[in-house]
């Protein structure tokens, strides 16, 4: 005889395994293991190129973007309070930090897909290449939700995602070719191993009833594409399920905090010393002269014009130094025109200025970064077959160091500070293949202590637009 759980685990399962019959009967989907940014231009109504520089320019000089914003964050109370007040702000330098950290250690996968919708402006019966994506963005309506920001984060690294699921509605006549890339899902099995929950269970439990939101019947729908996606609402383990607290297993149910917990280990790392930058003997200048260059051709890519590149005339030095120092304002300071400030302020502040203080009383003086300079202030110098564990080692275990051989310098067409980006806490050093470009953590515990040690390769896309 059931008990009342398994008769609620059984009533989600049934309605989520007839949810995914629907979408399957009216939806053709296709799980892409090389989903490439170029398709992204679907989307973007526009060439590649132009899309692209439009993201890397945002990332750097946007309104929330590293040069413009990142020493603001150099003080632990600032980071608290922006994580408070903005949460789930997709377009924070708090988001893009996580999710091109996490896409670069998860090497491009995720725990859910990204979910695509396509459909052509003309429903003629035709299979095609999904490598057209890349150029006929003309002839289709593309949506992706969910899974915008990592689309958004594999543009910016120029570098294919590894799960991303395609769905077109039938009455669109549109296949796509199957390739190794490129596989149809026929059931339920095939699109479930495409989620992988937090923790393994003998007794998942896929929910993906839908409640709000453009919804019908009980699904989302792209309305531009007039097309259902099957997005999970929850995954819970079967085994410890009741109505009061099941376990949750669903990466999204915890993703607010991940981000803030990247971001403010990224900040930790980045501000605890200045960073040094290297490159082989007698190259110093051809390698300046190349970030100068990288800098002017996303200038000209962005702007579509030519103008000489000022790095300070798009982002002023900025920093709020004095909240590294420990001394915050006490109240009779900060609020003594109590007949015009609002009275709510100054009780707020009554109430936690002793906690603020004592929490973030004497932090370390950080290192900001000159971010009106080209290279944030670092001076490049140059070395001879050092090991990256001396060079860790000399540099205290703390802070980021980067190094760029002379065989890497006419391959690598990113702005210096695109490779800070290429900093995640989990990670020692995130190199190329060849280890002419290497991104070290020197915060990284495994330098100096027991600890395995985590090094990823970054895909060679990365390197170059080109």
């Amino acid at each position: 005889m059931n008990t009342p759980d398994t008769e609620k685990i059984d009533f989600i399962k049934k309605q989520s395994s007839k949810i995914i019959e629907n979408v399957l009967n009216n939806c053709d989907i296709y799980h892409v293991s090389s989903f490439k940014p170029e398709y992204i231009s679907c989307e973007s109504s526009g060439p590649h190129k132009t899309y692209s520089s439009k993201i890397r320019w945002d990332f750097l000089y946007g309104n929330y973007g590293f040069i413009s914003t990142v020493n603001n964050f150099s003080s632990q109370l600032v980071r608290f309070c922006e994580y408070i007040s903005f949460g789930d702000f997709p377009k924070a330098l708090r988001h893009k930090i996580n999710m091109v950290g996490d896409l670069i250690a998860g090497d491009m996968n995720s725990f859910v897909p990204i979910h695509v919708t396509l459909s052509p402006y003309k429903s003629i019966e035709k299979e095609i290449d999904i490598e057209t994506l890349a150029t006929d963005y003309l002839d289709y309506e593309m949506v992706i939700h969910p899974g915008h920001t990592r689309g958004v984060g594999s543009v910016f690294l120029n570098t294919p995602l590894k799960n991303a699921l395609i769905y077109i509605n039938k009455e669109h006549k549109l296949k796509i070719k199957q390739t190794n890339a490129v596989q149809k899902i026929n059931n339920e099995t095939e699109l479930l191993k495409h989620y992988t929950p937090l923790f393994k269970s003998t007794n998942l439990v896929y929910d993906f009833k839908i409640h709000k939101g453009n919804v019908r019947e009980m699904v989302k729908v792209h309305k531009p594409t007039n097309t259902p996606v099957l997005k999970v609402n929850n995954i819970i383990d079967g085994n410890n399920f009741n109505s009061e607290k099941p376990k949750q297993l669903h990466h999204t149910n915890f993703y607010k905090s991940i981000t803030f917990e990247s971001f403010d280990n990224f900040c930790k790392i980045l501000f605890s010393n200045k960073i040094k930058l290297y490159t082989d003997k007698g190259y110093t200048n051809r390698l300046y002269n190349k970030f100068l260059s990288n800098a002017q051709k996303l200038q000209d890519s962005y702007f579509g014009t030519e103008f000489k590149h000022i790095p300070s005339k798009h982002s002023l030095f900025n920093g709020y130094e004095k909240i590294d120092t420990g001394t915050l304002l006490n109240s009779a300071a900060l609020f003594n025109t109590k007949d015009t400030t609002d009275l709510k302020y100054n009780n707020i502040w009554e109430q936690t200025f002793n906690t603020f203080s004592e929490t973030f009383n004497n932090n370390k003086k950080s290192f900001n970064l000159d971010n009106s300079e080209l290279l944030g202030g670092c001076k490049i110098e140059e070395l001879d077959n050092i090991k990256n564990k001396d060079l860790v080692k000399d540099n205290d275990y703390s802070g980021v160091i980067i190094y760029v051989s002379k065989d890497m310098i006419k391959k690598l067409d990113r702005l210096f500070y695109e490779l800070l980006y290429c900093v995640h806490f989990k990670v020692s050093i995130a190199q190329t293949k060849c280890k002419g470009l290497r991104i070290i953590n020197c915060s990284h515990p495994s330098w100096n202590q027991l600890v395995k040690s985590k090094e990823i390769i970054l895909n060679d896309r990365f390197l170059s637009y080109d």
